[in-house]
């Protein structure tokens, strides 16, 4: 945990469980994310907001963006 995480690179664990819970949304096959995952996700999120370079900011406003793009995906398409 004293390793420093690049946003790049955590938005990119974070990204992975967006993606696989907004499937569930979907009825996509694929299963529901493990306990070992949904911890990972929040460690990493965690991580990213108590680090020395915190990515707050940066982790909402990818997070806002991507939602906004699965909605009007989702809601476009019916």
């Amino acid at each position: 945990m004293n390793e420093h995480l690049r946003f790049e690179d955590g938005w990119k664990i974070l990204e992975q469980g967006i993606v696989k819970c907004s499937k569930l949304l979907e009825d996509c096959p694929g299963g529901r994310p493990t306990v070992n995952e949904y911890m990972n996700y929040y460690d990493c999120a965690y991580r990213m907001a108590v680090q020395k370079d915190q990515y707050c900011q940066e982790m909402y406003n990818s997070y806002k963006a991507t939602h906004e793009s699965c909605v009007c995906a989702m809601v476009l398409q019916y």
